[in-house]
């Protein structure tokens, strides 16, 4: 895999593009975002596709605007299989607002394409720090998909039953 990375940073935001080519690259289209075929080739749930060649890259921002940090990205891969070719196109944004130094609210929102599928994402979540490695979280969650190839997903739970699903996810996290 060949990678590039090039940062530029500026007084209070901080822009990224990234490159990375792959042969052979096995993606798991079906469960991880609901997406039954590709360019003609059927995607069992339980399996995935191997593709000829990926190339992914991206270009993103942040800037931080005294205790509120905007963010967005766009990134692209383009896909190709022995019966076609086509781009996943995903543009995302959002902004975290640190409402005091240990408690941090998010929301952002994204807009993916691929192969006849769309999906539109939302989501809303907190972080609390209830000491320097212990973190409490809570996050919802939503996404519609539609056009002919779109199902909807959300990547931990798997394929919804229709075009739209939503994710409540609470827990704690330590890091050793």
């Amino acid at each position: 895999m060949l990678a590039l990375q090039i940062a530029i940073r500026v007084k209070d935001g901080l822009a990224r593009t990234l490159t990375a080519n792959e042969n052979n690259r096995f993606l798991e289209l079906s469960s991880f975002i609901g997406l039954p075929s590709l360019f003609g080739t059927s995607l069992p749930q339980a399996e995935g596709v191997v593709a000829n060649k990926l190339v992914n890259w991206g270009l993103g921002a942040s800037y931080q605007l005294k205790n509120v940090l905007l963010h967005a990205t766009f990134t692209q891969s383009r896909i190709t299989l022995a019966t076609g070719r086509g781009n996943a196109n995903t543009v995302d944004a959002g902004a975290n607002w640190t409402i005091v130094p240990d408690d941090v609210l998010s929301v952002g929102g994204w807009v993916e394409n691929l192969d006849g599928g769309n999906w539109k994402t939302i989501t809303v979540s907190n972080a609390y720090l209830l000491s320097k490695r212990t973190t409490v979280y809570q996050q919802v969650t939503y996404q519609h998909a539609s056009g002919a190839n779109g199902f909807a997903s959300l990547a931990a739970a798997g394929v919804a039953s229709g075009r739209s699903t939503t994710g409540v996810s609470v827990g704690i996290q330590h890091n050793f």
